[in-house]
């Protein structure tokens, strides 16, 4: 990882913490000033121990498998292609989900997504 890549993830990580810091905020118009300080905090602390995670933690790979494109797709006929078949595997239900209790935005769970915002970034 060269100098320029490095300060370029840190800005861009830098950045996206601190924007849902704000938008935190802006969420939070009528908390404490108390809470609305430690979410500050909390986002300034994550700003700042970036950098040495960037370095020091191993990196996430994520792996998405795609699917092959198909010839059919790839290079157009005049000839309409058969539909594609669901296999049972692919399938989805569209039934309503149970309801169930509204979540609520307490500072807690609040500095903890700021938190896990902040690792996810690493």
């Amino acid at each position: 990882m060269n100098l320029l890549h490095y300060l370029a993830e840190v800005a861009l990580r830098s950045s996206l913490v601190l924007s849902l810091v704000f938008a935190l905020l802006l969420i939070l118009p009528r908390a404490s000033a108390a809470e609305r300080h430690l979410v500050v905090l909390l986002g300034l602390i994550v700003v700042a121990l970036l950098p040495a995670g960037i370095l020091l933690l191993p990196r996430l790979t994520w792996i998405v498998p795609l699917p092959a494109p198909k010839v059919a797709e790839a290079f157009p006929s005049s000839v309409p292609a058969a539909a594609p078949e669901i296999s049972p595997s692919h399938t989805f239900s569209l039934a309503p989900a149970a309801p169930s209790a509204p979540a609520l935005l307490t500072p807690g769970n609040i500095l903890s997504l700021l938190l896990l915002f902040g690792m996810l970034l690493q």
